[in-house]
């Protein structure tokens, strides 16, 4: 079991979605319990997986579009990973896209 674990404070700019516009989702790593490497996204009903980059300390951000196919609400699981690429705990939100 890893030894990573830690709280997430999850936004997304803009905050209503819709499809094919653009989003930024910044992440912000609280309560670090051992380093934070990497911070990653999954959608995994839609085979969506992604990586976010470092954006400052304990601070990641990913910018990109909603895919025009989008609607409805989607379960969007946020995890890290430390230098030995052992997985955190998930942070699971749901997101709508109108």
């Amino acid at each position: 079991m890893s030894q990573l674990n830690y709280d997430l404070e999850i936004s997304w700019e803009p905050e209503q979605l819709r499809a094919g516009q653009t989003v930024t989702i910044t992440v912000k790593v609280n309560n670090p319990q051992g380093e934070v490497s990497s911070m990653h996204l999954s959608i995994p009903e839609e085979g969506f997986y992604e990586s976010l980059r470092r954006a400052g300390d304990n601070v990641f951000a990913l910018t990109g579009q909603v895919p025009w196919e989008a609607s409805g609400i989607y379960p969007v699981r946020f995890y890290a990973r430390d230098a030995s690429g052992n997985k955190g705990p998930e942070t699971v939100v749901q997101v709508r896209v109108a």
